[in-house]
C-alpha cells in the first residue's frame, strides 16, 4: 500500500472512531466513557510516522463539524490532539531501550505513561485551556472538564495502543489462540464481565467493589496468555465494561454521571496497565531465561570443546616432546659426525664445546683434548686477524664467509672458511657459535692458479710482443705509393696481422690476415704466416730464394700457404688479401682468401669494392682461389681491413657493416690518410657508444702516388 493510501487510511479510522467515542457520550453531558481516536493517533504516529500527522487533524476537524457548529476553539483542539501525540511519540522514542515494546517492561511502562501523561494530558490541557479562552468552558468548571477529557483520552491509549503496537510487531508468527488454556481464560474473562457488567438485579455487584476480584485472573492471564490474544481480551472485557456502565448496570453504572465514569475509566486502565506491564514483565523474563539457556548451552559446548581442546594439547604435546627428543638425538649425531667444525667459544677465545671434526682439523685426537688447550690465541697465524673480524662481530652480530689462516697442532697450515654467529650462553653469557670449513686445499688451488694466471699474462704480454712485430714498422720508404694504417686490439692476443713486403723486382707486396680465434695458438699461427710471407717475398735473410719460391704471383702465393698450413695440423685456418704494386705500370695484382675483399677509392668516384675472394687458406680448397688485376691512376687508394670493422656491433647487436663503411669513406674524401683512418675509426666508437670491439679492428690505407711518386712513409 503506497504512503497515501495508507495515510487516507488512517485519517479514516481515526474519523470512524472518533464517531464511536462520540456514540458513547451521554446525551445530557456530553460526557465519553472512553476516546479510542486517541490512543489510534497515538500509536499511527508511533508506526507510521509524521506523514499521517495531516489526516489526523483534518480527520479531527470533520468530527468537529459533524458534532455542532464549527468554532475556531475547534482547530486548536484539533491540532492540540495531533502535537501532544507527536510530543509523547518523540519522549518515547528518546528514551526507550533498544528493541521491541512488548519484550521491554520499560518500554511498555514508557508507552503507558507517554500516552498517558504527555499526549493525553497535554492534548486535555491546551483543548481545555482553548475552551476556557473561547468562552465555552467556565474557569470554574475547567478542572472537572479537564479531568472528564484526560482520563477519556487516558482510557483510549492504554486501551488501543497497546494493541496496535503488539499487533504490528509480532503478526500473526507464532499465535495459538486455540490453546485449552487461552480459552479458558478467556471464557472466563468474558463471563466474568457479562457477570459484573451486563446484570442489574445482583445486588452485591451494585454495592460492592467486586470488579476488582479480576486482579487475580487477570494477572494469571499476563502471565499466560500471549500479549496479542491478552490485548484482545482486554478490549473485548473494557467494551463490556464500557456498554454495561453506559446502560447503568455493573459496579459504577448506579452512581450515575459522571462519578460511574470516572471510576470506570480509572478501573480500566489500572488493570489494563498492570496486566500489559506484567505480560512485558514476563516475556522478558521468557528472553532472558532463553539467553540464558543459550549461554549456559554455549558455555557448556565452549567447556567440551576446551576439555577436547587440552586433550588434542597433551597429545600434540607429548607428540612433540617426542619429536623434540628425536630431533635431540639426530642434532647429537648431526654434530658429533657432521664433517665441518662446529664450535662455541667465550669472546676471550676459550672453547666450550667443539665437535670431533673440529678438534680432528686443528690436529687433536679429540675434542676434550681440544678443549684443555688454553685458547684459540695459539692458532692464529696472523693473531690481529682474530681482533679484527670479532671487532666486526660485534658490530653486527655475525660473520658470513669470512677466511683465515690458521695452524694446526703440528704447525702446518690451515685455511678456513666459517661462519659465526653473536648469541648469548644458557648462563647469559656472550659466547659465539661457528662453523669452520678446511678449505686447505681449494686454498693451496688458488694459490697455483694465481701463479698459473701469472705466467698466463707473461705468455699474453709476449704473444703481444709478436703481434705487434707483424705490424708495418714507422718510417718504412715505398716506391710509388704511401700508406697509413690503424690498430684497435680487442684486449684480447688475436691472430690480426698486415705489413707489406718490398720485392727485389722493385714492386711491393701488401697483406692483411686474420687467424680464426684468439690467444697465444692464434698469434703464433700468424707470426708463422707472416714469416711465410717474407719468405716469398725473398727478404728472408736477404737471399732471393724462399720457402715459397722467388716472388710468385699472389694466387700461387695462396696455394703454397694453404700447402704450408693444413687445418688438421694447426687446427685454425685464417682469412688473407695478399696484393702487389708494381709503381712503375700501375698496375695492382691481388688474390683473397676468405678476407673481406679490399675498397678502391678513387677521387670524384664512389668507393668500390675489388672483389675476388676465394676460401679460407687451411680448409683444403686450393683450387679454388683466383687472381684479378686493376690499373691504378696517382692519387688512388686501397684499403684493406679485417671483419673486426665491419662487424663491430652496437648495444642492440646491429653491425656496421659495409654500407657504413662506404659511406664514411665517401666523406672522407679530401681527408689525408691518417685523418680518413681516424675518421672511421671515430664514427666505429659512435656506433658502439664506446663498447670495446669483440675482435681486432685493423686498417691498412695505401695511396698510389704514380710512376715517378716519391716513397711515403708508413704511418699509424
Amino acid at each position: 500500500m503506497n504512503g497515501f493510501l495508507r495515510n487516507l487510511l488512517i485519517g479514516t479510522v481515526y474519523f470512524g472512531l472518533g464517531q464511536l467515542g462520540l456514540s458513547l457520550a451521554a446525551a445530557s453531558t456530553n460526557i465519553a466513557p472512553i476516546w479510542p481516536a486517541s490512543g489510534f493517533a497515538f500509536a499511527a504516529i508511533l508506526l507510521w510516522n509524521l506523514s499521517c500527522l495531516p489526516y489526523i487533524v483534518l480527520a479531527d476537524l470533520a468530527l468537529s463539524v459533524t458534532t455542532g457548529p464549527f468554532a475556531a476553539s475547534d482547530v486548536l483542539t484539533a491540532l492540540a490532539n495531533a502535537l501532544s501525540a507527536v510530543a509523547g511519540v518523540v519522549l518515547l522514542q528518546r528514551f526507550k531501550s533498544p528493541g521491541s515494546i512488548h519484550e521491554r517492561s520499560w518500554n511498555m511502562v514508557l508507552l503507558l505513561l507517554c500516552g498517558t501523561v504527555v499526549t493525553a494530558g497535554l492534548a486535555s490541557s491546551m483543548s481545555v485551556l482553548g475552551l476556557v479562552r473561547g468562552g465555552q468552558v467556565a474557569q470554574a468548571e475547567a478542572l472537572p472538564v479537564w479531568w472528564t477529557w484526560f482520563l477519556s483520552d487516558a482510557a483510549g491509549v492504554v486501551l488501543l495502543t497497546p494493541l496496535l503496537v503488539v499487533w504490528q510487531e509480532k503478526g500473526l508468527a507464532g499465535l495459538r489462540p486455540w490453546r485449552p488454556e487461552s480459552l479458558l481464560l478467556l471464557t472466563g474473562l468474558l463471563l466474568a464481565g457479562w457477570v459484573m457488567f451486563g446484570q442489574r438485579q445482583l445486588e452485591i455487584v451494585e454495592h460492592y467493589p467486586v470488579a476488582f476480584v479480576l486482579a487475580p485472573v487477570l494477572v494469571w492471564a499476563g502471565f499466560r496468555l500471549d500479549l496479542r490474544i491478552l490485548t484482545l481480551a482486554i478490549l473485548a472485557f473494557s467494551v463490556q465494561a464500557v456498554a454495561g456502565t453506559t446502560m447503568s448496570l455493573g459496579p459504577f453504572g448506579h452512581l450515575g454521571l459522571p462519578e460511574s465514569y470516572l471510576l470506570l475509566q480509572v478501573f480500566l486502565m489500572v488493570m489494563a496497565s498492570m496486566v500489559f506491564i506484567l505480560s512485558s514483565v514476563n516475556a522478558q523474563s521468557h528472553l532472558a531465561e532463553l539467553s540464558l539457556r543459550q549461554s549456559q548451552a554455549a558455555l557448556r559446548y565452549a567447556n567440551e570443546r576446551l576439555e577436547q581442546r587440552v586433550l588434542e594439547r597433551t597429545k600434540e604435546l607429548r607428540q612433540a616432546l617426542k619429536e623434540l627428543r628425536r630431533a635431540e638425538r639426530s642434532y647429537r649425531a648431526l654434530y658429533e659426525n657432521a664433517i665441518q667444525g662446529m664450535f662455541r667459544s667465550s669472546l676471550d677465545g676459550r672453547i666450550k664445546t667443539a665437535n670431533p671434526a673440529f678438534a680432528h682439523m686443528l690436529g687433536y685426537a679429540s675434542p676434550e683434548d681440544l678443549l684443555r688447550e688454553s685458547g684459540m690465541e695459539s692458532v692464529y697465524v696472523f693473531p690481529e686477524d682474530r681482533r679484527e673480524w670479532l671487532a666486526s662481530i660485534r658490530q653486527q652480530g655475525f660473520l658470513r664467509n669470512y677466511e683465515l689462516r690458521l695452524r694446526r697442532k703440528d704447525g702446518t697450515p690451515l685455511w678456513v672458511l666459517g661462519n659465526v654467529l653473536l648469541t648469548q650462553g644458557d648462563d647469559g653469557e656472550e659466547v659465539l657459535e661457528g662453523i669452520e670449513i678446511d678449505v686447505t686445499e681449494k686454498a693451496l688451488a688458488e694459490q697455483e692458479l694465481e701463479r698459473e694466471r701469472q705466467r698466463l699474462e707473461e705468455d699474453l704480454r709476449a704473444a703481444g710482443e709478436i703481434q705487434k712485430r707483424l705490424l708495418p714498422r714507422d718510417g718504412a720508404e715505398l716506391p710509388g705509393a704511401a700508406m697509413a694504417w690503424t690498430f684497435v686490439p680487442s684486449g684480447q692476443v688475436g691472430g690480426d696481422a698486415f705489413n707489406f713486403i718490398p720485392l727485389a723486382d722493385g714492386r711491393t707486396a701488401f697483406y692483411m690476415l686474420d687467424v680464426s680465434g684468439h690467444g697465444v695458438p692464434s698469434a703464433l699461427v700468424a707470426f708463422s704466416a707472416c714469416q711465410a710471407l717474407q719468405d716469398a717475398g725473398g727478404m728472408q735473410g736477404g737471399s732471393p730464394a724462399g720457402r715459397l719460391g722467388i716472388m710468385p704471383r699472389p694466387v700461387e702465393v695462396m696455394r703454397r700457404l694453404e700447402a704450408e698450413f693444413p687445418f688438421s695440423r694447426f687446427g685454425q685456418f685464417f682469412t688473407l688479401c695478399y696484393m702487389v704494386l708494381d709503381a712503375r705500370q700501375g698496375l695492382l695484382t691481388w688474390s683473397c682468401a676468405g678476407h673481406p675483399p679490399p675498397l678502391l677509392l678513387r677521387p670524384g668516384q664512389t668507393p668500390a669494392l675489388l672483389d675476388g675472394s676465394g676460401p679460407a687458406v687451411g680448409l683444403g680448397h686450393a683450387e679454388g682461389f683466383r687472381e684479378d688485376q686493376v690499373a691504378l691512376e696517382p692519387g688512388d687508394r686501397l684499403l684493406l681491413y679485417t671483419d673486426g670493422v665491419t662487424e663491430y656491433r652496437a648495444a642492440d647487436g646491429e653491425l656496421f657493416g659495409e654500407e657504413r663503411l662506404l659511406a664514411v669513406l665517401a666523406g672522407a674524401a679530401g681527408l689525408t690518410r691518417e685523418q680518413a683512418l681516424a675518421l672511421v675509426t671515430e664514427r666505429l666508437g659512435e656506433f658502439g657508444q664506446g663498447r670495446k670491439p669483440s675482435d681486432d679492428v685493423s686498417m691498412l690505407l695505401v695511396e698510389y702516388l704514380g710512376p715517378e711518386g716519391v716513397g711515403g712513409k708508413a704511418g699509424t
